[in-house]
């Protein structure tokens, strides 16, 4: 990938969703022969900085999606145990 702010952008979607090397590779492949949409999916560096303060805090995998003054935040846990925990860094 030749455009900076594409690979950054690549880089930031591989990450926040652990992507294969091979879906990595994928993805470089559809947008070789036009302007690839990660460039749409930029999102702001207050956001990512939040979604890793957030990870941080919870001690999971956090992904916040955000556009037009909107968003949603998705946690990721892998049993009701840590599910729990996150519950009660909220509420207690």
């Amino acid at each position: 990938v030749e455009d900076p702010a594409q690979a950054e952008g690549l880089a930031e979607r591989a990450i926040a969703g652990d992507w294969s090397v091979r879906r990595l590779e994928a993805e470089i492949a559809t947008g070789k022969d036009s302007v690839h949409p990660l460039l749409a999916e930029m999102r702001p560096a207050a956001v990512i900085e939040l979604e890793n303060r957030l990870a941080d805090q919870l001690g999971t995998k956090v992904r916040i999606r955000y556009k037009n003054n909107k968003g949603q935040v998705t946690l990721n846990f892998s049993s009701l145990d840590q599910l729990e925990s996150i519950y009660r860094r909220f509420f207690t």
